[in-house]
């Protein structure tokens, strides 16, 4: 990345880089704001989660689930 950086008479600095590099600087700062948006959510359900009374399901049955079983199958096949 070349950049150049150039004093203006008030004594601010600007930057001059090339379009391809500010682009990608967009695109990372547009996937970053995502990634925070999607973790912000992740926060939000987990702790809604945990002021409930509601019961997690084990790693096991969920992965049952995840592969079509119904939720009464996979818990009498988890508990045997």
């Amino acid at each position: 990345m070349t950049i150049q950086i150039l004093k203006t008479p008030n004594g601010e600095d600007l930057i001059v880089l090339p379009r391809a590099d500010y682009e990608r600087l967009v695109a990372l700062a547009g996937e970053a704001h995502e990634e925070l948006a999607d973790i912000a959510a992740y926060d939000r359900a987990k702790a809604a989660f945990i002021s409930s009374s509601a019961v997690a399901l084990s790693a096991d049955v969920s992965a049952m689930m995840l592969k079509g079983m119904a939720l009464p199958l996979a818990l009498r096949k988890w508990r045997g």
